[in-house]
């Protein structure tokens, strides 16, 4: 356990490893708790050693350009809580300068981060200008709930790769505050960044009570990605706030002399949400081709958020086009673009989708830009 601890240009781990082969750092059941850190970490840099940690308890600690982990080699995590952390300009993962040239390899499962003031800092930090040939991310059962955040999963790489996969499954992201950041961020160079292989997989995806203000769930930006698979399978989105220039979903491909795989999207809920004074829509995808499967939008701007979010009260007579009425003067839904998408694409494909109880004005529900001719196919499609 390390318990009220003080470091200041420390760091309680840093290990070396000159030997070709590669070394592991194991760590098993272990607290940190009341400490206050500035410019320090757990774990330093460990050079050609692969870490494993599990079971670990993070609390009530405050960071400033501090670091839990730092490293530049292979990791695995599991069982981690981190709860009433306030990190400054930190981070609990930071993954710099990857030293592996042939593969590395980030795990995480089962992490909890609860009632944390990350406004200012990072779950996790990818940034690596060194040359890999593989990188492969993992982050399986997360759970972020009653934070303040800024970008919680942030990957910068200025490499060029053979192979990147991104894997998210089973994540829960509850009750947080998000201003003018992304809560997960993939941003390559636009100088020197080319994947020639790369999957994108997000799977069971819980987005519950939260509020962003110019800000976006998903920021994928690929600039020169080549050959990329993306998937967003299983999404939840319930009862949140998007305000001012806000988006859930974006996502940029722009590679007109590679071969560009589909973007798929499976079993996407959006229901019970408030989408105010944006010119940007719920999902902004640009590729060539992009491909929909049981998209179902339900109850966009409607009674139950105002009360609940905006402390509106109204009287129990008022319908809902007295409703429409209010919310049009008072709060100014004017959203100028599509309500649940917009696409620039050369293909799309919706088949069992469901939009229901939308309110807006001056808006689509999908406003799609084809390039060239393009192709645009509807099938089972249900509007009420």
């Amino acid at each position: 356990m390390i318990f009220e601890s003080y470091l200041n240009n420390s760091s309680m781990i840093s290990i070396l490893n000159n030997q070709p082969q590669e070394g592991i750092l194991i760590g098993d059941d272990f607290t940190m708790r009341n400490t206050s850190w500035v410019n320090s970490n757990l774990i330093n840099r460990t050079v050609q050693i692969r870490t494993s940690l599990n079971n670990g308890h993070i609390y009530s600690n405050l960071l400033e350009n501090s670091s839990i982990i730092s490293i530049s080699s292979k990791i695995s995590l599991s069982q981690i809580t981190i709860s009433e952390t306030s990190p400054l300009f930190s981070q609990f993962l930071s993954i710099k300068q990857i030293t592996q040239s042939s593969k590395f390899r980030c795990n995480i499962t089962n992490l909890d981060a609860i009632n944390n003031d990350l406004s200012s800092s990072n779950i996790i930090l990818i940034f690596s200008s060194l040359q890999t040939n593989s990188i492969q991310i993992y982050l399986i059962n997360f759970s972020i709930k009653h934070n303040n955040s800024n970008v919680l999963v942030q990957i910068v790489l200025i490499i060029v790769l053979e192979k990147f996969q991104y894997i998210l499954n089973n994540v829960t992201i509850s009750r947080i505050l998000n201003v003018d950041e992304s809560i997960v961020q993939i941003s390559p160079s636009q100088q020197s960044f080319s994947f020639l292989y790369s999957i994108i997989d997000i799977t069971n995806l819980q987005f519950i009570e939260n509020t962003l203000i110019q800000s976006t769930l998903f920021d994928l930006y690929h600039a020169q990605l080549q050959n990329l698979i993306t998937r967003l399978t299983q999404i939840c989105i319930i009862f949140h706030m998007l305000k001012t220039f806000s988006t859930l979903i974006q996502v940029v491909q722009q590679a007109p002399q590679c071969v560009l795989y589909p973007y798929y999207i499976k079993n996407l809920l959006y229901e019970n949400n408030a989408l105010t004074n944006t010119s940007n829509s719920l999902m902004i995808i640009r590729s060539d081709t992009l491909m929909m499967n049981n998209f179902t939008l339900n109850n966009l701007n409607f009674q139950e958020l105002w009360i609940n979010h905006y402390d509106i009260q109204f009287n129990g007579e008022l319908n809902q086009d007295s409703l429409n009425d209010f919310v049009f003067e008072a709060l100014q839904v004017k959203n100028n673009g599509g309500g649940a998408g917009q696409f620039l694409v050369s293909n799309i494909t919706c088949i069992n989708c469901s939009f229901s109880n939308i309110l807006v004005i001056d808006c689509f529900i999908l406003d799609i830009i084809t390039k060239s001719d393009g192709n645009i196919n509807f099938m089972n499609i249900k509007v009420n």
